[in-house]
């Protein structure tokens, strides 16, 4: 029992970080098992779940209570596994939706009139002829066209495009926004949230309901109605929020009459975030070197203010109580600033953490204070742990606490003592500081920068040293000026125009570190098993000489059994890799309303038929959605592109994809090549240095033995609408795909008579399903055995149509899959046997 008693406590945060992990992994299962999409469809499962969950955590807590009075080593595992239950339940709990939730009106064909109160400040992003604006409402009230109205809960999006209208004086008049706390009544077709169902892909749903939204609504300008609220009739928070909008907006405008909008945009994003108004150039160049997140909300932001304040505060030799007062203060001033949305908060809950112990010298106890809050943040939203910010947030945040003192210590040791190191001491230190607080971030943050954004900045070191310093004081000046802009205007915009000229320089050194050789380099994403390897070594590593050796000293008594082991599973992967035979992957991807074909041939060379896009070019569904997806799957250049047609949702997408990965050559219809620069928004030497042409009808190309056929091309001149699409078939084997584009029935009937031949195992449906394509005799020629729809979920046209899937089941499809239901999905052949995998399988 002594023994036992020894081991009782001894290792408090391990402990910690182990409940942490379990009621993570808890949550994570629970939504894996019920599909994270809420009571819409899994009520009873969750209930009946609910139930037995009490009963098991019941069990546990018990035999908990009773291990940990008798003292026992296993005290500890069945602690753990309660969390693990914990979590299945807290999610369980939380991901229940009322009867009365807006998100249950969701879907219909009919337009829905919401009513709600704004609980966020608006998000405006300009547009050529006006604005694009999002508020978040809790909704209070719903109305279906000719219903009665009725009362509905919940949190949803409404987005509202707005034109600016030119008043007498000939100048444009902004309209004015709704503030926190106003009532708006928003009339259009209620929809649920949805993101794009692809590998690495963001989860747009769960990350939604960590924030409480379920729905979204989009509406014109006309459709809005707004009942402004004064001061006096909002709650006393709402007014807080509405002050703290005003001084934001006041900064904003102080930042405007001392600089270029873009210049202001900049700066604004540095100080609450956000990338609206932005240069594309600059958000690219910080992404590749690595410091991105400063134009966001993130844990960055409270680390540099926090930092800056510890030194001043060692510098001017303030009592530590004062320095960790005036630290708290500066955190919790800089969130209000922020509007207290959610990143902001959380941001500033573990940077605040983090650093009040580090500038009190307690780094261990800031260690215990990040897990404790991550675990109270997770019980009370535990959709948190599928918010990727939220994620990256915690881990840079406990590689600044874990792996950047350890860094630092390292680094200090290999300088050698001297003269020279001993009178440029200073600088030394804060040289080996930036070094260790960048290696710490992205060390602990690598699998998942990996897994969703495929990119590794190795120019960060360079950035964070030369740039990092100098964002510091524009963050710091901009918040100078924003609380002098109170009392002194003329000396606010005197700091922000000081603010412009660093951020000139930021731009320019961030362009010419980002143009370095190898400043970013490409890195595969990650598995569970990857990932676990990659923290054991890190943990390794960051163990003290003493425990490594005794690690290694164990390793290599058991070095027969490992080695034994590793000899095995690498003879298993060899045999496995000899005898799996070539294969051919077609993947027709989800981008919303519009279609997107990746084709990988059997040696991993790769080509595309079409890239999506969108008809407003509000969104980049190139570089947003593509390029990740080719990325993900290590696609890293394409052999070609090859368009069915001009229209923005089949050819937009491919200017996002030319600008980032290497393309050979992008073959078309025939509307002429400005048709295609004016869809994929090309510049004039963008177009001038892509080789872009027309496909013939009759084309045949090969590429790694897979066979393009351009099947029917309607010719110049002939349209420029959806009767110029282009019929591509891809073989291999005795395996075809039939991509029809936006194919309509009289020119199906033209292939008929003039082609023949258009057999193929899978047929892409062409024109998302739409009655005007896809005639019964044109289905039976085909003779598929499966069908694809690239289709936008819940999308306005009502795509696809139910006479397209009545037909297609009259011709004997085997399966037709839906990428508004299934996600991506894949097809694997070896020229004989086909094997598809959707993404998300609804049979």
């Amino acid at each position: 029992m002594s023994n036992e008693k020894t081991r009782v406590g001894q290792s408090p945060l391990a402990f910690l970080n182990a409940l942490l992990v379990m009621f993570a992994l808890g949550v994570v299962v629970a939504a894996d098992v019920c599909g994270g999409y809420g009571a819409l469809t899994i009520l009873s499962l969750q209930i009946n779940m609910t139930r037995l969950l009490i009963f098991i955590g019941a069990g546990l807590f018990v035999l908990s209570s009773f291990l940990l009075h008798r003292e026992s080593r296993m005290t500890a595992f069945f602690v753990a596994l309660l969390f693990f239950v914990l979590g299945n339940l807290r999610f369980l709990v939380v991901d229940y939706l009322p009867a009365s939730d807006i998100s249950f009106l969701a879907g219909g064909g009919n337009g829905v009139s919401v009513t709600g109160r704004v609980v966020e400040a608006p998000r405006v992003t300009p547009t050529s002829d006006g604005a694009r604006v999002r508020y978040v409402i809790d909704a209070t009230g719903a109305k279906h066209e000719g219903g009665n109205t009725e009362r509905v809960t919940g949190r949803l999006h409404v987005t509202q495009y707005i034109r600016w209208e030119n008043g007498s004086s000939g100048k444009r008049e902004e309209r004015r926004h709704a503030e926190i706390g106003d009532e708006i009544t928003a009339t259009g077709r209620l929809r649920h949230i949805r993101g794009y169902q692809n590998p690495g892909q963001m989860d747009t749903v769960r990350m939604a309901r960590a924030h409480g939204i379920t729905a979204r609504l989009t509406v014109q300008q006309s459709n809005l109605v707004l009942n402004s609220k004064s001061d006096d009739e909002v709650t006393m928070m709402e007014r807080v929020m509405r002050i703290i909008g005003r001084v934001r907006e006041h900064c904003r405008r102080s930042m405007g009459a001392a600089m270029s909008d873009y210049d202001a945009a900049a700066i604004f994003a540095m100080l609450f975030g956000g990338y609206d108004g932005i240069k594309e150039e600059m958000v690219d160049s910080f992404t590749v070197t690595g410091i991105v997140h400063i134009l966001s909300v993130s844990g960055s932001h409270v680390t540099l203010l926090a930092g800056i304040l510890a030194c001043l505060g060692r510098a001017l030799r303030l009592r530590r109580l004062l320095t960790t007062l005036a630290t708290i203060i500066a955190i919790i001033s800089y969130v209000a600033l922020a509007g207290f949305v959610p990143p902001a908060v959380r941001a500033g809950i573990m940077g605040a953490l983090a650093l009040i112990g580090i500038a009190l010298g307690r780094e261990r106890d800031s260690r215990h204070a990040l897990t404790l809050a991550a675990i109270v943040m997770l019980i009370i939203s535990p959709h948190l742990i599928f918010d990727v910010s939220f994620i990256l947030s915690f881990l840079s945040t406990a590689g600044l606490l874990y792996i950047s003192p350890v860094t630092a210590e390292r680094i200090n040791d290999l300088l050698p003592a001297g003269k020279f190191y001993e009178r440029h001491e200073g600088v030394a230190s804060a040289v080996i500081g930036s070094i260790a607080v960048t290696v710490g971030a992205q060390l602990a943050t690598l699998p998942i920068v990996a897994w969703y954004f495929h990119v590794v900045s190795l120019s960060s070191l360079i950035a964070n040293i030369l740039v990092v310093p100098v964002v510091e004081l524009i963050i710091v000046a901009g918040v100078l000026a924003c609380i002098v802009g109170i009392v002194m205007p003329p000396l606010s915009r005197l700091i922000f125009a000081i603010d412009a000229l660093a951020l000139g320089v930021v731009y320019e050194a961030t362009r010419l570190i980002a143009r370095l050789p190898m400043s970013q380099i490409y890195m595969p994403p990650m598995n569970f098993f990857s990932s676990l390897c990659y923290y054991s070594v890190v943990a390794f590593a960051l163990q003290g000489r003493g425990i490594r050796e005794q690690i290694t000293s164990r390793i290599k008594k058991c070095r027969v059994v490992i080695f034994s082991c590793a000899a095995a599973i690498m003879i298993f992967a060899l045999v496995h890799f000899a005898m799996t035979p070539d294969e051919m992957s077609v993947h027709f991807i989800d981008v919303g309303q519009g279609d997107s074909a990746l084709v990988v041939t059997p040696h991993g060379r790769a080509f595309m038929i079409d890239a999506g896009g969108t008809r407003d070019g509000s969104y980049d569904v190139g570089a947003r959605v593509d390029v990740p997806y080719l990325l993900h799957h290590g696609v890293r250049s394409l052999d070609c592109i090859f368009l069915t047609h001009a229209h923005e949702d089949h050819a937009a997408g491919a200017g996002g994809i030319i600008r980032r990965v290497p393309v050979g050559m992008v073959l078309t219809a025939g509307e002429g090549a400005q048709e295609y620069r004016a869809s994929m928004a090309l510049s004039a030497d963008e177009l001038a240095s892509t080789h872009i042409a027309a496909s013939d009808e009759g084309d045949v190309i090969t590429i790694d033995g897979v066979t393009i056929e351009t099947i029917y091309a309607p010719g110049k001149g002939t349209g420029s609408g959806n009767e110029m699409s282009n019929v591509y078939r891809v073989s291999y084997g005795d395996v075809s795909f039939l991509f029809t584009g936006d194919l309509v029935s009289e020119h199906e009937a033209a292939i008929l008579s003039s082609h023949g031949n258009v057999r193929s195992t899978v047929l892409k449906v062409a024109h998302h399903g739409s009655k005007t394509s896809s005639t019964k005799e044109f289905l039976r020629a085909v003779g598929a055995q499966y069908a694809v729809i690239s289709v936008g979920y819940e999308n306005s046209f009502g795509h696809p149509n139910r006479e397209t899937i009545d037909a297609l089941r009259e011709a004997n499809v085997e399966r037709v899959y839906r990428t508004d239901e299934n996600g991506a999905i894949v097809f694997v052949t070896d020229g004989k046997k086909l094997q598809a995998k959707p993404y998300v399988d609804g049979q």
